[in-house]
């Protein structure tokens, strides 16, 4: 269990595009803690033998988990979701999206369908994505297009 929530974490810290983080979480909790400790119950507690092994790699993916959680729990997530929306708006303009001005045209809800080389990739609106009449939160971004961005 302790291994399918520490992969949680760390998918959560791929997503937001913190490879530093977890390279700090799988160093710090498998290298020196899991297997220092491992060592020590395995070979230096001859009673523990294999069970020593199993200990302390089981301490490792706890210290892994541990370390990820912290992270994730410091996350400033208007950033991080600013972060998101700037980079999709950039992969849909480079891609000739709503905000490129490339190939694409609108559909019925005013949005564009990008054409990515001969298959054509829909980028749809979706009426459950839209943005709060009464403001919502600006973007911390300069330049970007919060609704475009949504609206793909």
């Amino acid at each position: 269990m302790t291994h399918s929530v520490g992969s949680q974490f760390m998918g959560v810290l791929e997503g937001a595009g913190r490879a530093a983080d977890q390279t700090a979480a799988l160093f710090g909790g498998m290298w020196a803690v899991g297997l220092p400790v491992a060592a020590v119950f395995s070979l230096l507690m001859p009673a523990w033998g294999l069970r020593g092994l199993w200990c302390g790699l089981l301490l490792g993916e706890i210290a892994v988990t541990s370390i990820a959680a912290v992270a994730v729990a410091r996350f400033d997530w208007q950033q991080v979701s600013d972060a998101v929306v700037a980079a999709t708006v950039a992969a849909v303009s480079a891609a000739g999206g709503p905000d490129g001005g490339g190939q694409g045209e609108l559909d019925g809800a005013g949005c564009k369908k990008v054409m990515m080389g001969e298959q054509g990739v829909d980028a749809e609106c979706s009426p459950a994505v839209a943005l709060p009449e009464d403001g919502g939160r600006e973007s911390a971004v300069q330049g970007v297009d919060r609704e475009a961005a949504l609206r793909v």
